[in-house]
């Protein structure tokens, strides 16, 4: 009787003979293809082709990625300050039309040339991508609300980021409704 390691040994170099096996094909005379690891009459080798190999999206981003070209990091802006003016944090303010106007204010200016936007968030949503710190927001619902600004370059990556503020809307009954309701 054969003991534990002995049989492993024997089984390994067994499956690994037939791992590099080689491989012949035969083309019959109706021309049917065979392959087989068995060399018989007309049969010739072949050589595989080698294994096709697929990486996780991750794997394909970091080998496919190009480092980043010396010249345009040295022109892209270098914020250093990015915030929300107006509407102050907290701040409660009251409009029938749902109207705001968001203040941004930003060092140095937004380098326009190279393609940089401004984009506020309301409610960590989009609400506006513009060129310009002053950005007017209409019919917005009443009630809590969260403002955020980001500066983004020609591509849409987040340069920089502002602190996220809070406002409260209160939307009361029109003029002409206050009007009518005498």
């Amino acid at each position: 009787m054969l003991h534990t390691p002995t049989l492993l040994i024997v089984l390994l170099f067994a499956f690994g003979a037939s791992a590099h096996a080689e491989l012949y094909k035969k083309v019959d005379e109706q021309g049917n293809i065979t392959y087989s690891d068995v060399p018989s009459g007309a049969a010739k080798p072949v050589q595989p082709p080698g294994l096709t190999t697929y990486g996780t999206p991750e794997q394909h981003k970091q080998t496919t990625k190009k480092p980043p070209d010396a010249a345009k990091l040295a022109t892209t802006t270098n914020y250093t300050a990015l915030a929300i003016a107006s509407p102050a944090n907290d701040e409660t303010l009251r409009d029938t039309s749902g109207a705001v106007t968001v203040k941004i204010s930003l060092a140095p200016p937004l380098d326009t040339k190279a393609g940089h936007k401004l984009v506020l968030l309301l409610d960590q949503k989009s609400a506006a991508v513009e060129q310009t710190s002053e950005i007017a927001l209409k019919d917005i619902d009443r009630g809590l609300h969260t403002l955020k600004a980001q500066v983004t370059d020609a591509n849409g990556r987040v340069l920089k980021e502002s602190p996220e503020i809070s406002f409260q809307l209160h939307r009361g009954p029109s003029a002409a409704a206050r009007k009518a309701g005498k």
